[in-house]
């Protein structure tokens, strides 16, 4: 996977990235029932994915971006019980998809781990039935918010919310996951999955030296198909603690260990924090 982020100026910047790999997944299922149980199956995933995205910040606050993608994903090798958890809900998918994102960006960076104010973003994403193999098009929305405040000398709380909602026909390899290297970060990518999900989490950042930092985090997620038969037991908890190394505003090496509901993941990498 790479991606890289070009700016022209302050105001106007352009985001890309690209996927490609071909590996073997756990499938626990398509609904949180099934996940819940811990049983696994196993296939083989292979995606291929390109996207870019034109920002452009007006009077340093507002953010208009643009947004277009390519994604074909193409899942094989599904052994019996994958097999019978997927029954006939597709193994392929091809189709572009184009969107339209809005933020409010309030939050001023001091120094090092030092931050205040609310980023807020709403992105929209339609995948019209002329450009993917699908009969019907398709959307998605999704809502970012941020809330930084500055404690004590070298000490941060962040408040990060985030959700995400598709169509109701979306294949499952489109819909929203729990899991990734910066929320939810306890669970096996993909393990909960369902058109909607929606995420809290609370972090403390603590500067140690130069570009270090140290944060604990706690909160809660759930991934859903639908609101109806909700309940408290389908919010899985999620914490965990860890070290950064900054290189830039945004972007730091990270070594965590994220807690879920009945295991524990280990992170190292290099991505963005919230």
């Amino acid at each position: 996977e790479l991606d890289g982020t070009n700016h022209f100026n302050k105001e106007r910047s352009l985001s890309y990235g690209a996927e490609l790999h071909s590996e073997p997944r756990d499938f626990y299922g398509l609904d949180f029932a099934s996940a819940s149980q811990g049983k696994s199956g196993q296939y083989t995933e292979k995606l291929y994915r390109g996207w870019i995205r034109y920002n452009r910040l007006i009077n340093n606050t507002f953010l208009l971006g643009l947004y277009a993608d390519y994604h074909h994903a193409s899942d094989t090798n599904f052994d019996s019980y994958a097999g019978a958890l997927l029954s006939s809900d597709g193994e392929a998918y091809s189709g572009a998809g184009i969107g339209l994102r809005l933020g409010l960006l309030t939050a001023r960076n001091e120094a090092i781990n030092r931050t205040r104010g609310v980023n807020l973003i709403v992105e929209g994403i339609v995948r019209p039935s002329l450009l993917s193999t699908l009969d019907e098009t398709l959307w998605q929305i999704s809502l970012v918010f941020d809330y930084y405040q500055p404690l004590w000398p070298g000490g941060l709380m962040v408040l990060d919310i985030y959700g995400e909602h598709h169509s109701k026909n979306t294949p499952w390899m489109l819909r929203a996951e729990i899991g990734d290297q910066s929320r939810m970060s306890g669970y096996y990518p993909g393990r909960y999955n369902g058109n909607t999900v929606a995420m809290a989490q609370l972090e403390l950042r603590q500067h140690i030296v130069d570009a270090l930092v140290a944060a604990i985090w706690a909160g809660y997620g759930t991934a859903l198909n639908s609101f109806d038969n909700f309940d408290k037991s389908q919010l899985l908890p999620n914490y965990g603690l860890g070290l950064r190394y900054h290189l830039g505003t945004h972007s730091s090496i990270r070594l965590d260990v994220g807690f879920g509901r009945d295991g524990h993941n280990f992170i190292l990498g290099y991505n963005g924090d919230f």
